[in-house]
């Protein structure tokens, strides 16, 4: 039997699996933890994915699948028409031709494409609980902050790079933060791992500026996790706080969101946000009391009739990877025999 191998590839991890995509169903997963991910070059990081993609083959292979393409589902910015990583801001690979990396490495795969991380996401969220609605986004919230956006089925792209959403700006009175990227309070400085580990930071008094990097990264990952199992009751309200100034952030950026694509939908995944029931709630009351905000900034009220939905979905870049590498290949088959070479 023939499936994809769909690969999602973040800041500290890769997750991949192959997709009967017929089905939506995942035959065989597996995740795999980007150790020193900040100093991994195109060559070394390259040579960790192949051992991976390898051993997921061989898995496969033991279960009567054999993989006949790939969907790559990496952060941007990127080129999906060349095939090019080109300096994604949390990971060390710059301008990584990486389609044509793994078609060297591959050349038996019918075809090899390379999406935006959040692009994917937003796909298989459509693909998988979404396909009747006509305007859906997908913010997902995470080590990064991505967005992507479905109109009618398809990908609103722009030219081909759109949206960068965790990239524009947001403003709060009396704060600086530099993001990763160099740009200043970037939504992702703010709704990032790194950017809620440093809104605990301030809360509780502690200078960021003055942890070592490991000590960063450690709250980065650990912070996102206390949240979600302290919420909504935690013993020391300065957790609360913590989650208020994060929510207030995310705020801002629902309303940039709403008077960029006022879609129907808003879907929040990604580590530090999936099925986290209280951000649920939080969300629910935001709409319930927009009137009053709108009060004193009319374009809330463009978030009236959105529907904003905490999403409990694990995998949903891995079958929207899938499942734009299978439309791909679809399309260009159908291309070639109209058009023969």
């Amino acid at each position: 039997m023939d499936c994809v191998i769909a690969i999602d590839i973040g800041g500290t991890k890769i997750d991949m699996a192959g997709v009967d995509v017929e089905k939506l169903r995942l035959v065989d997963s597996s995740s795999a933890v980007l150790q020193g991910h900040e100093q991994l070059d195109n060559g070394s990081f390259f040579e960790f994915l192949a051992e991976r993609i390898n051993e997921l083959m061989v898995a496969l292979r033991q279960r009567g699948y054999q993989a006949v393409m790939m969907g790559v589902a990496a952060p941007g910015p990127l080129d999906h028409r060349l095939g090019v990583i080109e300096d994604p801001p949390n990971l060390a690979v710059r301008r990584m031709a990486i389609v044509a990396m793994l078609k060297r490495q591959y050349p038996e795969m019918f075809g090899i494409y390379l999406l935006n991380d959040a692009d994917a996401m937003a796909l298989g969220e459509y693909r998988l609980n979404y396909q009747e609605r006509d305007h859906m986004t997908l913010l997902t919230l995470g080590t990064g902050v991505g967005c992507g956006h479905v109109e009618y089925g398809r990908l609103f792209r722009g030219r081909g790079k759109a949206s960068e959403f965790g990239h524009t700006s947001v403003s709060i009175p009396g704060t600086m933060r530099e993001c990763a990227c160099g740009g200043i309070n970037c939504a992702e400085s703010f709704l990032g791992s790194s950017g809620l580990a440093r809104t605990y930071c301030e809360v509780f008094e502690i200078k960021w500026e003055l942890l070592s990097t490991r000590d960063r990264v450690s709250l980065s990952h650990l912070v996102p996790k206390d949240l979600r199992w302290l919420m909504p009751e935690p013993e020391d309200k300065r957790w609360t706080e913590v989650f208020d100034r994060y929510f207030l952030h995310l705020r801002l950026v629902l309303r940039n969101l709403a008077c960029v694509y006022n879609p129907e939908l808003i879907v929040f995944n990604g580590g530090i946000v999936r099925g986290f029931s209280y951000l649920q709630v939080r969300l629910d009351q935001l709409r319930n009391g927009l009137a009053d905000m709108a009060a004193n900034d009319p374009f809330m009220r463009l978030l009236d009739g959105t529907q904003l939905t905490v999403s409990s979905e694990e995998h949903p870049a891995l079958f929207g990877a899938a499942w734009y590498a299978y439309r791909r290949n679809e399309a260009e088959r159908a291309t070639h025999e109209q058009f023969p070479a």
